[in-house]
């Protein structure tokens, strides 16, 4: 029997003004600094929703978020202890005020790779030589702002 490949949620929480929150972490391949959606490890029993609200509640503070819907679904490979790991990530957008993150009870694990949090504007992202994740960032913001929740949720897949 095939071992079920981990589900994480993220959430892509978007101000009425159009910028989004990423965190910085160090990338656990050794290859330096990424920014990535807040969000993390689905639990046992847990569904999609209550992940993304104990996520944000633990990464950022905020509390009692709602999700506009799936946006988009990555499966891809991490680097975890040396050892490459499969996982799908579905990504939910937030919209939500702009507010000031803290991570208040994040995990040993994520404590050690966690750099800081900013809000990004999309032009911002466009400018910038950071890495993102998914990589087409700006691109797929600006579909959010133009179309809203697609009906199925976009694969960036291939968009590592």
């Amino acid at each position: 029997m095939a071992k079920a490949v981990p589900e994480s949620v993220r959430a892509v929480v978007l101000t009425p003004e159009g910028t989004v929150l990423l965190m910085e972490v160090q990338a656990g391949d050794g290859a330096g600094r990424l920014w990535i959606t807040p969000g993390g490890r689905r639990r046992p029993g847990e569904d999609t929703v209550a992940t993304l609200r104990r996520e944000l509640r633990e990464e950022t503070g905020l509390r009692d978020v709602a999700s506009d819907g799936e946006v988009w679904v990555r499966r891809g490979a991490f680097v975890r202890d040396g050892r490459m790991e499969q996982e799908v990530e579905r990504f939910h957008l937030v919209r939500h005020a702009r507010f000031e993150p803290i991570a208040t009870d994040i995990g040993a694990d994520e404590a050690k790779r966690f750099v800081r949090f900013r809000w990004w504007r999309v032009e911002e992202i466009d400018a910038s030589r950071a890495r993102f994740v998914p990589r087409r960032l700006a691109p797929l913001l600006r579909a959010l702002d133009r179309d809203g929740v697609p009906p199925t949720p976009v694969d960036v897949s291939d968009d590592p």
